[in-house]
């Protein structure tokens, strides 16, 4: 009996603990789910703060601020601790479960809260995107007022897929929001948006203007348009060179159409040690008198011969010995004779003096279209041509002397290019196809002149050495300080270098007190700067300057390009000149 109570009573006393705990259990639950949230009211987009509970996997726990809770998964590569309060947007939301992330990086702080007062002061809801764009706004140091956020969330609609940064950034100079300024700003953002490398691009599709022509053209419609277009970028020169350069040309195209031989007894007109007409005659007799004919190959040996001198073709207009052979080869099946390829090179001197005296040449020729588009296509033809519009579109430092020089520039590349729309146009080509080339270019250009509304702004594509780079300049100065002659200048270059490589120069002058801070790339570059200094510390000291310096090895989080940041980072009360320079050093 005693043994059947105490089994009835160990009964009683386990299923009391099963019910006591199922109360337990299901109070608990009862409570869960009256301080849980509703997850079908959090939209994608909504913003809340929360506490972080607990934390398992990608699954977390977190308090709201009315004390319910919050089972989430969080974004992968999140790393959150317990006790974190934080703003979380709501990425999304299947009904099932909800996937979130923090806000910022940082812990919910000050700037946070003042963000959340200002989104309730303009009457805004705090979801991410007005979150977003009330912080940069606060970071640009602009009003965080229901106007301005007004007026950028519409831009951000308007132009979806643009950055707020880049929206704020432009409203903050006064630059008007379109395509295309949002597009050149990101171009500099990107560090790609050297005027130089705009103006490559199109002088190579502009060399290529043959392809415009339609099939079918003739040769004389070819060879007008090449000579039409080759006008608009000639150089400026002097009456008296004009009549130099208009004679030879006329004496190629006499020589070429056989109207006598007089005229090439006459000394080719030039650089000291030219070869003349008649040498070259009297050279050619002697030879057929040895043999009758002679092989193309064999002058064109005698063509690359001619490369090794100072006064060679090859060294005058930047061809290689190779393609001077392309081009004579080219010439000859285009059934122009040998002693007439030689005069056309010989007479220039220049790349625009050989491909008007090639024009000419071909011009009185009779040649075919085939051979006349072989010629216009040919890199060597595309090459030169090319390299005349860079050089016409740049400026030579030596000869700059007015600051007026650069804004002639700009509108020189502008009416040219129009220019040569016009002349293709003209002669039945499809002038759309170099539109893009020049887009880019123009709204480069455009893009500078909003900018000057805010700072003296310019890019300047130089011409120096045969060669080619990118750098930039800016200085900084407080207009105010500056007339009351107080403190000093701060100037930025940045230089693209052949050996060098990406340097970057931040030089302060006060006074007669000159400090330079050099970064570079490496070592090497550093040690060969370094080495260099003596030297320019004494050229400023013939001119009455003193000079200190330090010269660092840049860092991996350090800025390629420190000029392009300051424009995009530029503060509203600095004053900053920027002039930019394409050159090569």
């Amino acid at each position: 009996m005693q043994i059947g109570h105490r089994i009835l009573g160990s009964y009683d006393t386990q299923i009391q603990e099963n019910v006591k705990t199922e109360n337990s259990q299901m109070a608990e639950q009862s409570n869960q789910a009256k301080s849980s949230v509703d997850i079908s009211r959090l939209k994608e987009g909504a913003v809340f703060k929360g506490e972080v509970l607990n934390i398992l996997g990608e699954k977390v726990t977190i308090a709201l601020e009315n004390k319910a809770q919050l089972f989430a998964r969080l974004q992968p590569g999140v790393e959150l601790g317990v006790g974190d309060q934080l703003l979380f947007s709501v990425k999304e939301n299947n009904a099932s479960q909800i996937l979130i992330k923090p806000m910022f990086d940082s812990l919910y702080s000050a700037q946070t809260q003042v963000l959340e007062k200002a989104l309730d002061m303009a009457g805004l809801s705090p979801t991410e995107k007005n979150f977003s764009a009330a912080k940069e706004l606060m970071e640009a140091g602009l009003p965080i007022d229901k106007g301005n956020m007004v007026k950028l969330l519409s831009q951000s609609m308007k132009f979806e897929g643009t950055s707020m940064q880049t929206l704020v950034a432009l409203n903050k100079m006064n630059i008007p929001v379109t395509e295309a300024n949002i597009a050149q700003y990101e171009r500099y953002q990107n560090y790609s948006h050297q005027l130089a490398g705009d103006i490559s691009q199109a002088a190579n599709a502009m060399a290529a203007f043959s392809g415009a022509v339609p099939d079918g053209a003739s040769a004389n419609t070819l060879l007008s348009l090449a000579d039409q277009v080759l006008d608009i970028f000639m150089p400026e020169t002097s009456e008296e060179d004009n009549a130099d350069v208009a004679a030879g040309t006329e004496q190629v195209a006499e020589d070429a159409k056989g109207e006598g031989t007089a005229s090439v007894n006459t000394a080719v007109q030039g650089k000291e040690g030219a070869v003349t007409a008649h040498e070259i005659i009297a050279q050619q007799e002697k030879s057929e008198s040895v043999k009758a004919d002679i092989p193309v190959n064999e002058l064109q040996k005698d063509i690359e011969k001619q490369a090794e001198t100072g006064t060679s073709i090859a060294q005058k207009t930047g061809l290689t010995k190779g393609e001077v052979s392309n081009l004579y080869n080219l010439l000859a099946k285009a059934g122009i004779s040998d002693e007439q390829i030689q005069m056309t090179l010989n007479r220039s001197n220049s790349q625009e003096e050989l491909l008007k005296n090639m024009i000419q040449t071909l011009s009185a020729s009779g040649s075919s279209e085939t051979a006349i588009r072989n010629i216009l296509d040919s890199n060597e033809f595309k090459k030169l041509f090319s390299d005349v519009i860079k050089k016409n579109w740049s400026l030579n430092p030596k000869d700059m002397k007015d600051a007026k020089e650069i804004e002639d520039l700009y509108n020189k590349i502008l009416k040219q290019g129009k220019a040569f729309e016009d002349a293709v146009s003209s002669k039945g080509g499809d002038a759309k196809n170099f539109n893009q080339n020049f887009q880019n270019m123009r709204q480069n250009m455009q893009f500078m002149e909003q900018l000057n509304n805010q700072m003296i702004y310019a890019q300047m594509p130089l011409k120096l050495s045969n060669q080619n780079a990118n750098s930039e300049l800016y200085v900084y100065a407080d207009k105010r300080k500056l007339m009351e002659k107080k403190d000093g200048i701060s100037v930025m270059l940045h230089l693209d270098m052949d050996h060098l490589g990406t340097t970057d120069v931040k030089v302060t002058l006060t006074g007669t007190n000159v400090n330079a801070r050099f970064y570079l790339n490496d070592q090497q570059s550093v040690d060969i700067v370094t080495d260099n200094m003596e030297q320019l510390a004494r050229q400023l000291a013939d001119r009455g300057f003193s000079l200190t310096n330090e010269v660092v090895k840049r860092q991996p989080q350090d800025s390629i390009n420190k000029v392009v940041d300051e424009i995009i980072d530029e503060n509203a009360e600095r004053s900053i000149k920027r002039y930019t320079f394409d050159a090569r050093m």
